[in-house]
């Protein structure tokens, strides 16, 4: 599945286009998907410590879950 999107941190928002696996899981889908992302792309740069390292990288699993009537 192609995943389309945008990512928001330190204030800023990036748009992100990457593919994601999709399973079944007790009737459920699992959506998974692992990208980088420059922190750059942010605005964030090196700072005095050089704790900013370009790409990082980005997981994301989450599971679609049916709404149940009350």
């Amino acid at each position: 599945m192609r995943v389309s999107g945008a990512l928001e941190a330190a204030g800023t928002s990036v748009p992100l286009v990457f593919d994601a696996s999709v399973r079944v899981i007790d009737g459920e889908l699992e959506l998974e998907a692992t990208t980088t992302v420059g922190q750059r792309r942010f605005g964030m740069r090196q700072g005095p410590f050089r704790n900013v390292r370009p790409p990082t990288k980005l997981h994301v699993k989450a599971r679609l879950v049916r709404e149940r009537p009350e």
